[in-house]
C-alpha cells in the first residue's frame, strides 16, 4: 500500500509540474506577443487558458482520489495539499497571461509607443522566478528560496519605473493615454505573476518544513500569529 501511495503521489506531482511548465510557456508567449506585436500568438495564449483550467480540474480530481483512497499522512499529505495550492496559483497565472494577451490585441489597434525596456526586463525576471519556484517544488529543495523574494523586490522596483515613465507619457499628450494605460495594465499583470511565483515558493517551503512562510520585500519570513486569528489553541 505504501508503494502504491508513493507511486500515485509521484504521478500527481508530475502532473502539477507539467501544468507549471505549460504556464511558463504561456507566460513567455504572452510577452513575445507584446514585443513582436504578434496577433496569432496573443490569440494562442487566450485559447490556452482553457487548457490550464482543465489541468487544474484534473489535478484536483487526482488529489481527491489519493486523499479518499489512501488517507495519507506526513510527507505524502503535505505533497498533495501543496500540489492543490500550486495548481490554483498556476490557474491564477493563466488568467493574468490571458489578460496580457487581451491587452496586446488592444494595443495592436494603436500605433506603437516608444519601446519600454523595463517591461520586458520585468517579464524576464518574472520568468526566472517561475522557473526557480517550480524547480523548488520539483526538487523539494528550498535552501535558496530567499533569492526569489529578492528577485520579486527587483520586479516591484521595475514596476515603479514603468509606472512613472508611462505617467509622463500620459501627461505629455492625450493621444498616448490609451496605449500608456494598456501598458501599465500589462506591467501590473506581470507584477502580480511575480507575486504568485513567491506564493509557489511559500507553498514549497510549507511542503518541506510544515510552516507557513511568505515573502515580505526581499525576505522570506515565517507567517504566524501567536494565538491565531480564526482558531486558537485549546489545551
Amino acid at each position: 500500500m505504501n508503494r502504491l501511495l508513493s507511486d500515485r503521489v509521484e504521478e500527481f506531482k508530475k502532473g502539477v509540474l507539467k501544468a507549471g511548465w505549460f504556464i511558463e510557456k504561456m507566460f513567455r508567449n504572452s510577452i513575445s506577443a507584446l514585443v513582436e506585436r504578434n496577433e496569432s500568438l496573443a490569440k494562442e495564449v487566450i485559447a490556452d487558458e482553457e487548457v490550464v483550467d482543465q489541468m487544474e480540474v484534473e489535478i484536483q480530481e487526482k488529489a481527491m482520489e489519493i486523499l479518499g483512497l489512501f488517507s495519507p499522512i506526513g510527507k505524502p499529505l503535505l505533497t498533495v495539499t501543496a500540489g492543490i495550492r500550486v495548481a490554483e496559483l498556476i490557474e491564477n497565472i493563466a488568467d493574468k497571461c490571458h489578460d496580457i494577451a487581451k491587452n496586446v490585441l488592444e494595443l495592436m489597434e494603436e500605433p506603437p509607443l516608444k519601446p519600454l525596456e523595463d517591461i520586458p526586463n520585468m517579464a524576464n525576471q518574472t520568468s526566472e522566478m517561475l522557473k526557480f519556484a517550480l524547480r523548488m517544488f520539483a526538487d523539494v529543495n528550498v535552501e535558496k528560496s530567499f533569492e526569489v523574494c529578492r528577485m520579486d523586490s527587483k520586479v516591484d522596483d521595475l514596476y515603479e519605473k514603468v509606472r512613472e515613465e508611462l505617467l509622463l507619457y500620459m501627461m505629455e499628450s492625450p493621444k498616448y493615454v490609451k496605449r500608456a494605460l494598456l501598458l501599465l495594465e500589462i506591467a501590473g499583470h506581470i507584477e502580480i505573476i511575480a507575486d504568485y511565483a513567491t506564493n509557489i515558493v511559500g507553498v514549497s517551503v510549507y511542503m518541506v518544513q510544515g510552516e507557513p512562510y511568505k515573502c515580505y520585500h526581499d525576505e522570506l519570513l515565517l507567517f504566524k500569529k501567536a494565538g491565531g486569528v480564526l482558531f486558537e489553541n485549546i489545551d
